[in-house]
């Protein structure tokens, strides 16, 4: 009892040392609570939920517009909200605890909604989803920029029934795009670029203003709602929040880089590269908020005027406008002068990436980033599956080939025998020798690599799950993302197209209802109808538009490719061993079955020794003894061997393809079958 006593009294002042906002912490994480986690404002991020003690995050996996709202309707948020997939505010860490998650809308909490049991996905943190949450109630006809690389960039929305929408490109111009700017509070309109992929309705389409609106609900449309658009033609534009002298990077794919342009007098020009050098390069790297120079680089040539010609920058400039220069506009400089720029990423950190030296902005020397200074890495035992894991974290979809990283003069060389086993996020994540121990390399040896980027995929294929490389789900790439194909209609001459797309000899068998299992994300294609000859199965008619389908995952579309060497090969199959089965031969790029009409032991024979088999074989009719097929083709009938051939293709036959057989005389042989004499041709 005294025990007892004293153990209360010790949790008594455990509770007593307790301060009040941290036990109120403590019982405010409640099971089943949601955080966003990585955005920049607490309105978005990654969504994590507290189970068991720990939080985790939610794979996208079937995730939209419904299950967001609950999200944000559970934290608290007004409005509507849109979705993040693909690890959007970046990969988190610990258990994925919830995959498949399917709200009606009305839920009060996510746990509330249906999904797969706790802790069981099939994902992994780049599929872990995000949502930006409506702060503010908005009125019918608002507008925002959406999943742009900066907030005056982006896809155009708009809200209406109270839904955000898109706007069709369709006619969209740059009078249009200067309305959206300027009720958005913008000066106007710099670019119009891609608006990426919307959700939701497309609100409006074939938007005609003539540049008087105040609104762009106020200029002419085909009314709400109606539209012939899919969301890849979403409008996007980029507006302008500039004052004379402002800067912007232009001509290249990623924001850090580019064209030195700078803004004069109500309108964007350049600078000529005469005199340019880092310390200029710098002061225009700072202006547009990076930390300064990466390396400067060639660029393609622009517009307008040339306002910049022979700057001279000390460095300390806040502006590259103070630098010393010829005067706006005074220049001997033609446009393929234009200076060029690469600045620092503003996330470089300890282990960040990037390529130098290359021909394209998506390959060259491999460089990393560590106590502060940039360094190559040794190419000893340097392969793919390394370069593989520096292409994903540079943020591109793969690696194509290794290449010769240059010869760097400069500077050190931080790794050597990196070793990465592929899953790695950060290639300073793999084992390696340590930063800067290198033992047997210099800088003729430094790592390159050239990096695939989604149009190289795009309509590429691969298969997944299966035991061997040569069989399993099939996967297309389309708009970014790898897809599966519905088995609808799906045959031997679509296996047929996959396996040559794919580079093997043939095909052996395809297969249906998810054999290697359900793959995720879109179902890309449906009821394909190939004949056979088609070099790659996007080229392939009928089938239905890019992501139109009445499937599931359930339904995924395999194959199994033919690793033969060529038209005449034969093979045993659906038998207990590789020396007995159902013979089935080669030929354009498909295995086919043999009829037993005029069949006999010396074919049998030919078949066997083709194979490598000695010693006596016989024959059976397949069907009878349980190895028969129902489907495929028939490719020899009325074969007639003398049993000296050394292949079965050498001997006479009806012609490739010609019969009058069904499947149920599909011919079997037993090779070194002594065992089997019994079971010829008269059993």
């Amino acid at each position: 009892m005294m025990m007892d006593l004293r153990l209360i009294s010790f949790i008594g002042s455990l509770f007593l040392l307790l301060t009040p906002d941290l036990f109120q912490t403590i019982l405010a994480q409640e099971q089943y609570d949601v955080r966003l986690v990585g955005g920049s404002t607490a309105a978005e991020g990654r969504v994590e939920i507290y189970y068991r003690s720990s939080w985790g995050t939610v794979c996208d996996d079937t995730w939209a517009s419904h299950e967001s709202q609950v999200v944000c309707q559970q934290l608290g948020y007004p409005g509507n909200a849109e979705t993040h997939a693909k690890a959007a505010f970046g990969e988190g860490t610990g258990t994925i605890w919830l995959d498949d998650v399917n709200c009606i809308g009305g839920e009060t909490s996510l746990s509330s909604c249906t999904h797969r049991d706790w802790g069981t996905n099939d994902c992994s943190h780049a599929e872990d989803v995000g949502v930006r949450c409506q702060t503010s109630i908005v009125n019918d006809g608002s507008l925002r920029l959406a999943g742009g690389a900066t907030i005056h960039e982006g896809r155009v929305e708009i809200y209406h029934n109270g839904y955000w929408g898109t706007v069709c490109n369709d006619n969209w111009d740059t009078t249009d795009a200067d309305v959206v700017c300027r009720q958005l509070g913008y000066v106007g309109v710099d670019v119009l670029i891609d608006g990426g992929t919307g959700l939701g309705p497309i609100w409006l389409d074939e938007v005609a203003c003539d540049g008087s609106e105040a609104m762009l609900s106020s200029c002419s449309h085909r009314g709400w709602g109606v539209n012939n658009c899919g969301h890849p033609e979403d409008a996007g534009v980029r507006c302008l929040s500039v004052t004379d002298g402002s800067l912007r990077l232009a001509g290249e794919a990623t924001p850090n880089e580019g064209r030195v342009e700078i803004y004069h007098n109500g309108q964007w020009g350049t600078v000529c590269d005469d005199n340019w050098d880092t310390t200029d390069a710098n002061v225009a790297c700072r202006q547009l908020g990076f930390p300064g120079v990466d390396v400067l680089i060639n660029v393609r040539s622009g517009l307008g005027p040339i306002w910049l010609d022979e700057v001279i920058c000390l460095g300390p400039e806040l502006r590259l406008s103070s630098c010393p220069h010829s005067g706006w506009g005074v220049n001997n400089c033609v446009h393929t002068e234009d200076a060029g720029v690469r600045c620092s990423s503003s996330d470089v950190t300890d282990g960040s990436l990037r390529l130098a030296g290359g021909v394209t902005m998506h390959e060259g020397r491999v460089e990393i980033y560590h106590n502060g200074q940039w360094g190559t890495i040794c190419g000893n035992n340097w392969d793919t599956a390394d370069a593989a894991v520096a292409c994903r974290q540079l943020g591109y979809v793969g690696v194509d080939i290794l290449i010769d990283g240059g010869h760097s003069v400069l500077g050190l060389i931080w790794l050597e025998e990196v070793a990465c086993r592929g899953s790695e996020v950060m290639l300073s994540s793999c084992h390696h020798s340590g930063w800067a121990e290198i033992h047997y390399c210099g800088h003729p040896e430094d790592a390159g690599v050239r990096c695939l980027i989604a149009a190289d995929l795009e309509k590429t294929l691969r298969l997944s799950g299966g035991a061997d490389e040569n069989e399993g789900r099939i996967e297309i790439f389309h708009d970014r993302e790898w897809g599966t194909v519905c088995d609808d209609s799906w045959d031997i001459q679509d296996g047929v197209v996959v396996c040559r797309h794919l580079g093997y000899f043939g095909v052996d068998t395809v297969y249906e209802g998810a054999h290697f299992g359900e793959g995720s994300g879109t179902i890309w294609l449906d009821d394909m109808q190939c004949r056979g000859t088609e070099d790659r199965l996007s080229d392939c008619s009928g089938g239905s538009s890019w992501g139109v389908h009445n499937c599931s995952h359930a339904e995924d579309a395999g194959v199994r490719c033919s690793l033969t060497s060529g038209n005449g090969e034969v093979r045993l199959v659906d038998g207990p061993s590789e020396r007995k089965g159902r013979l089935e031969i080669f030929k354009d790029f498909q295995w086919g079955s043999v009829c037993d009409d005029s069949w006999d032991r010396a074919a049998s024979e030919v078949v066997c020794r083709q194979l490598g088999f000695s010693g006596k074989a016989d024959y059976f009719t397949a069907d009878q003894k349980g190895y028969g097929t129902v489907e495929g083709l028939i490719w020899l009938d009325s074969v007639t061997c003398y049993g000296y051939e050394e292949r079965l293709e050498y001997c006479t036959d009806s012609g490739w393809g010609v019969h009058d057989c069904t499947h149920s005389e599909d011919v079997g042989v037993a090779c070194d079958a002594t065992e089997f004499q019994d079971e010829g041709s008269n059993g």
